[in-house]
């Protein structure tokens, strides 16, 4: 008797791990995955790829396994037979602490996360400026909107900047194949509109994340309820994939992504 109750109490407790096992894994995107606890408003899905610690040897590049035959100017690529895994723990990493998701204005850090996706030519993104244009003359310290029309980028994807800087790959839209991100906005003071003095990227009047899409004809917009101090001014686009990082297109010799527009505010 007492053996009995021993297996069916063995069986009750593996049947109620199984059902607990089952009743967590969950299919997102034709994909397996295990849901979770959410805690800090984290991503709480991981697919089975993302769980391992070891390298799968099909992703192995073998590119960079040699330097490029550097001819002429060109410089040695540096080299790795196991994709540059543990080159945050390298020498060449200067010792630098890693990135993990924050961001960093007065020290160096390393970054392991892969690059991701990588944006055909055809499906890479652009943007002008639609509104101030170029020149324009515009009311210190008067409110205006600054108008944005983009192509080619599943905008609205913009993750937490203070928790999940970086800690992504690049990753493209399943239906377009364009990449999923964002745009951001900067205006830059200056001493003249014919001026030439390079700028600090430290320094800048206003800057914005766009993060939400844009409306079904492309624009985005973005209102300035203060406006701007009286001055000449650069200002910028800056498109970014949804853990603001810089795009990553197939081509090195293309057109810029972002747009630049000047203008002086009295």
């Amino acid at each position: 008797m007492r053996l009995n109750l021993f297996i069916y109490s063995k069986m009750r407790f593996v049947l109620l791990v199984f059902l607990l096992s089952f009743a967590l894994q969950a299919s997102v995107n034709g994909e397996d995955v295990v849901r979770l606890p959410q805690e800090s408003n984290l991503i709480n899905s991981v697919s089975r790829d993302q769980r391992s610690d070891k390298l799968d040897p099909k992703v192995i590049q073998l590119a960079s396994s040699q330097n490029g035959s550097p001819d002429g100017n060109q410089s040695a690529s540096m080299t790795s037979l196991n994709n540059f895994i543990n080159f945050c723990s390298s020498k060449e990493a200067l010792s630098a602490k890693l990135t993990n998701g924050t961001q960093s204005p007065d020290e160096i850090t390393c970054n392991p996360i892969p690059m991701g996706m990588i944006v055909p030519l055809k499906n890479a993104p652009s943007c002008r400026f639609q509104q101030p244009k170029n020149f324009d003359k515009l009311k210190a310290d008067t409110a205006f909107k600054m108008i944005l029309k983009i192509k080619n980028l599943e905008t609205g994807s913009f993750v937490n900047p203070k928790t999940n800087y970086f800690s992504a790959p690049q990753v493209l839209s399943k239906k377009t194949h364009n990449v999923i991100g964002h745009a951001h906005v900067v205006a830059q003071k200056i001493k003249s509109l014919t001026s030439t003095e390079v700028l600090r990227p430290d320094k800048f009047e206003f800057f914005k994340g766009i993060d939400v899409s844009t409306d079904e004809d492309g624009y985005s917009s973005v209102i300035l309820e203060k406006g701007l101090p009286a001055g000449a001014y650069r200002v910028s686009t800056l498109l970014s994939a949804a853990n603001h990082q810089p795009i990553l297109a197939g081509v090195a010799q293309r057109g810029a992504f972002d747009d630049v527009i000047y203008f002086t505010v009295e």
